[in-house]
């Protein structure tokens, strides 16, 4: 007779869960570098930036958050834009000066380049440049992914042993 039976569902369920949200993060990252990816090849048309500030989350765990929140104005084919995408997937950083430093290349007033989107000029982004940042997500995916697929193993080889104790003691 087992003492905690929801235990022992919450064991048998946690490396399913662990792997779907494991693979859950890495689809996201997929999604994200191809989404990146693709701004790569937008065209790009001078743009006035208009406001340019780091913000900061302080509700995450671990500390405060910091990233680039911008405000920029664009021609494109006669029809004015006004865009406020840094990046298709926004940086993030633990550092306020890392995001300073990415702001720095877009003062308030300056004329830099924005990239847009050819088939939906209002859609926009300052920075078309494929980060690594993806790699952030990709790892912690794929750690949830391993730490599932062995949780699953240690969970089956602890079942077998299970089964296999009451046949040596009936003997």
């Amino acid at each position: 007779m087992r003492s905690k039976p929801s235990q022992s569902v919450v064991t048998a369920a946690m490396p399913s869960v662990l792997i779907v949200i494991g693979v859950a993060i890495v689809a996201i990252a997929i999604v994200n570098h191809f989404t990146a990816e693709r701004t790569s090849a937008w065209p790009s048309t001078e743009a006035r930036v208009i406001h340019a500030e780091v913000l900061s989350d302080t509700a995450r765990r671990g500390g405060a958050s910091y990233e680039p929140r911008v405000r920029y104005e664009y021609v494109v084919n006669g029809e004015r834009h006004v865009g406020t995408r840094f990046s298709m997937a926004t940086p993030t950083s633990r550092s306020r000066e890392t995001i300073e430093s990415m702001l720095g290349e877009y003062p308030e007033g300056s004329t830099v380049l924005a990239h847009y989107n050819p088939d939906d000029p209002s859609e926009s982004v300052l920075d078309n440049t494929p980060r690594t940042a993806g790699a952030v997500m990709w790892a912690p995916g794929f750690v949830f992914i391993v730490v599932g697929g062995a949780l699953h193993i240690a969970n089956n080889r602890r079942r077998t042993r299970e089964q296999a104790t009451p046949e040596r003691d009936a003997q």
